[in-house]
């Protein structure tokens, strides 16, 4: 049982700004541009899936154009709220195949990676009661409010996909302290989002609401435009 205090803290706050290159703000509004099959918007009242280094968690999209991956931006929120600083953004594109399980998953290894350490921008999104979720079992209910947006808008050497290819996005955070949960998304496409498993590194495991068993999808949206020089 985690055992945070519950509330934001200025100083906190700050020290993510400062960390996240706020210089390169680039949010993503609701109605923007995408380069996927539709923009996963995040549920306020969701789950919040730790993804906090070397926890990885991976959704499917399908590419809307040809051409370089330019923005990512991602929901998060911190474990009770407690926020800390980013220190690392590591990004991951693979390739779809099957589970042996009968799902699909992430093929590895990668297509592409990249670790963020600057180039990145965080705001607040919004509130709701939002559980907690580590896979492949433990959860809690309702322990956080706040809602994050992450823009990830200078990436270097951006993956150049296919349009109407099927790829997998996975994301894990490191952090400062603390933990950080990708938010699971109000809309749904193609199959599960997947947890890597730390007993079978190649292995991916489904994800799904620990209290209804429904499928759980990630909040994302991917943009694409020119590479950068």
């Amino acid at each position: 049982m985690r055992t945070f205090t519950l509330g934001i803290h200025i100083g906190l706050v700050v020290a993510i700004l400062l960390l996240s290159s706020v210089s390169l703000r680039a949010d993503w509004n609701e109605g923007g541009p995408h380069k996927m099959h539709y923009p996963q918007l995040p549920d306020p009242n969701g789950w919040d899936v730790n993804c906090t280094a070397p926890q990885t968690i991976a959704d499917d999209f399908r590419c809307g154009a040809d051409g370089p991956i330019t923005n990512i931006h991602l929901w998060v929120s911190w474990y009770n709220d407690q926020i800390s600083a980013i220190t690392n953004i590591h990004l991951s594109i693979h390739s779809d195949t099957m589970s042996p399980m009968g799902y699909s998953m992430p093929n590895n290894p990668p297509l592409w990676t990249a670790d963020i350490t600057k180039g990145f921008s965080i705001r607040w999104y919004g509130e709701g009661n939002q559980g907690w979720m580590e896979p492949p079992q433990y959860f809690e209910l309702f322990n956080h409010t706040n809602t994050w947006q992450i823009n990830i808008t200078n990436i270097p050497s951006p993956f150049v996909q296919t349009s109407g290819t099927v790829y997998w996005l996975d994301v894990k955070i490191g952090t400062m302290s603390g933990f950080v949960g990708w938010k699971t998304s109000l809309n749904h496409w193609n199959d599960d989002a997947v947890f890597e498993t730390t007993e079978y590194p190649w292995l991916w495991g489904e994800l799904t609401n620990p209290m209804t068993f429904e499928s759980l999808d990630m909040a994302f949206v991917i943009e694409g435009g020119e590479a950068p020089e």
